[in-house]
């Protein structure tokens, strides 16, 4: 589970252990540190910085946590009051916990702070030009580009230039850390739970599903059986005592495409708009890419524009339009494909 909690000063020798285990992979991306900062002292002083800081009304520092554990930090600097009411955001990541949504979500809920609890109306971030993962991060959170700052940071010893990015409060609702749910492999008695959950959901108006029912019990057993291998997995998310979504990655039917797979998504109503979905195709990513997959492709009615903003976040990218691919009511409807390019370059 992730979360985020303001920073402590005991958290000094955890955030020590922390920044010498990614010193080489955060080197990068930040200014040339002194000699003493990668030290139990060095740490101790930073961290008595920022809640200095922090008692003067000019940053917010949070602990990003993992299942308690401390894997990097999201901090807000530079708070300005009226009638700014401003702040700059920064946060750095454990190389380990990279790909797997962690600093979507530590970024999630540091703006519902600096919104809801420090009643901020604007945040500001930056990256540098190569840093396509972060942007996606920031992108993620509803923020957007406003151009080019020159020599904006002096970075890794060098002034680099930073690209600007802007969330204001009416941007879009600041939302909490998704719910979380155990994401696991299918498991033979869940056949009958599955099929109930994709037949509800593919008996909505407007329909959402490529699917138009009919599911079973024994037709999801054959579904885990069938296809030559072309099935990778079945992942299942399981909250409150029942299945409420699902991720199916299946191959390419071609012999000479097997490192290429469909992914398709489905959660139930009742667990909607709370991450579910984006914990279960992140997920599925790195279970796909662990099968050997290299690229995956989604299919998503035209109206559909909550999938299609899901998988448009993880990276994916709109190839085209197939005019009149499914039938929706007997009535040919188009759909969306989307591909993820290079499965190693998502989320």
């Amino acid at each position: 589970m992730i979360s985020i909690r303001p920073l402590e000063a005991a958290d000094a020798g955890e955030l020590c252990a922390a920044r010498c285990a990614n010193a080489a992979f955060l080197a990068p991306f930040e200014p040339v540190r002194s000699a003493t900062f990668l030290t139990l002292a060095g740490q101790e002083s930073a961290v008595a910085d920022q809640l200095a800081a922090r008692a003067d009304g000019l940053a917010a520092p949070y602990v990003v946590l993992e299942d308690g554990v401390i894997v990097g930090q999201v901090n807000l600097s530079a708070i300005s009051g009226w009638p700014h009411h401003s702040a700059n955001l920064g946060y750095w990541i454990a190389e380990r916990c990279c790909g797997r949504g962690v600093g979507t979500a530590a970024v999630r809920a540091v703006l519902a702070a600096a919104f809801d609890d420090l009643g901020l109306h604007r945040v500001q971030a930056g990256t540098l030009l190569p840093n396509t993962s972060s942007r996606r991060v920031l992108e993620r959170n509803g923020f957007r580009q406003v151009g080019i700052a020159r020599r904006y940071l002096e970075i890794a010893g060098e002034w680099r230039d930073h690209v600007l990015f802007e969330r204001v409060i009416d941007d879009a609702v600041s939302r909490p850390l998704p719910v979380p749910v155990d994401v696991r492999p299918a498991r033979y008695r869940d056949a009958g739970a599955l099929a109930d959950l994709v037949n509800v959901v593919a008996s909505e108006r407007p329909p959402t599903l490529l699917t138009v029912g009919g599911h079973t019990a024994s037709s999801e057993r054959r579904h885990g059986r069938s296809g030559e291998g072309r099935l990778v997995l079945v992942l299942v998310a399981w909250r409150d005592g029942a299945v409420v979504g699902r991720v199916d990655v299946v191959r390419d039917d071609h012999p000479n495409a097997t490192h290429f797979a469909e992914i398709g998504i489905v959660v139930a109503r009742s667990h909607r708009g709370c991450g579910i979905a984006t914990q279960l195709l992140a997920a599925g990513i790195t279970a796909a890419r662990a099968e050997g997959i290299a690229s995956l492709e989604a299919l998503v009615f035209v109206d559909n524009a909550a999938s299609l903003g899901l998988f448009r976040r993880a990276g994916f990218v709109e190839e085209g339009v197939r005019r009149g691919r499914y039938l929706r009511a007997s009535v040919p409807v188009d759909v969306v494909v989307l591909r993820s390019g290079a499965i190693a370059d998502l989320l």
